[in-house]
C-alpha cells in the first residue's frame, strides 16, 4: 500500500503504541483483569515494564505511519521463544503475533497487509519457520489472516475451553462463552525463506 510505511518501534513512540492499544481494547466489552491497562497512560507503563524486562521486544514490535503525515496508523507487537508473552508461550522457531492493531479509521486501508508482511520480515530475519497468532471468533481481521495464508490449528476441547474461559475473563460476554461462534481460535502459517519486504530501523 502507498502512503504508509512500517518502522521498528522506539521508547519515543511509546506513548502512540499505548494510544492505538487503548483504541483497540475500549472497542470490546473489557472486563480487563488489570483495570489500570484500560487507560492509555496505564498502557503506556504496562509498555515500558514490559520492554525494560526484556529490552529485545521492543525490536520486534512495528509501528504503521502515514508517509505524508508522520500519522500513526497501527501497531503489531511479535513475540519469540523465551520473550513474555500475554497469552502464549512461543515455542523454538515460533513468531507470535501478540497483537495487531489498526486504528479505525484506517482499517481497510491495507494497513493491517502491511504489519503482517513486516512481521513476517522480522520472523525470517530471526530465523523462525512459522508465524502463529489469536483470534477472537467473530473477529474481522480473521478474514485478513485467512488471504495472507494463515489456517486454524486443531486444539484439543481442553484447550478450546481454557481459551472460551481466558477470554470470558478478559473481554466478557459474548466473546468467550463455549460455543462455535463464540471464543476463540490459534491460526498458523509457515514462514518459507524469501520475502524481500523493505524493513526500516
Amino acid at each position: 500500500m502507498q502512503g504508509v510505511k512500517i518502522v521498528t518501534a522506539t521508547a519515543e513512540n511509546l506513548p502512540l503504541i499505548a494510544s492505538i492499544q487503548h483504541d483497540f481494547i475500549s472497542g470490546k466489552k473489557a472486563f480487563l483483569c488489570l483495570p489500570l491497562s484500560c487507560t492509555s497512560s496505564g498502557m503506556e507503563k504496562e509498555l515500558e515494564s514490559k520492554y525494560k524486562k526484556c529490552p529485545d521486544m521492543m525490536n520486534v514490535s512495528g509501528l504503521a505511519v502515514s508517509e505524508d503525515t508522520g500519522e500513526p496508523l497501527g501497531f503489531i507487537q511479535l513475540a519469540l521463544h523465551g520473550m513474555p508473552c500475554s497469552v502464549h508461550t512461543c515455542l523454538p522457531l515460533e513468531c507470535y503475533v501478540d497483537s495487531l492493531a489498526v486504528l479505525p479509521a484506517s482499517r481497510g486501508l491495507g494497513v493491517g497487509t502491511k504489519l503482517l508482511e513486516w512481521a513476517e520480515d522480522v520472523g525470517r530475519e530471526r530465523g523462525c519457520d512459522r508465524m502463529t497468532l489469536g483470534v477472537l471468533n467473530g473477529n474481522p481481521a480473521e478474514r485478513l489472516y485467512k488471504r495472507t495464508g494463515y489456517a486454524r490449528v486443531e486444539e484439543s476441547c481442553v484447550d478450546v475451553c481454557c481459551m472460551c474461559f481466558f477470554i470470558t475473563f478478559l473481554f466478557g460476554r459474548p466473546y468467550g462463552i463455549c460455543h462455535k461462534e463464540w471464543g476463540g481460535k490459534m491460526m498458523e502459517k509457515e514462514l518459507p525463506p524469501g520475502g524481500g519486504g523493505e524493513m526500516e530501523r
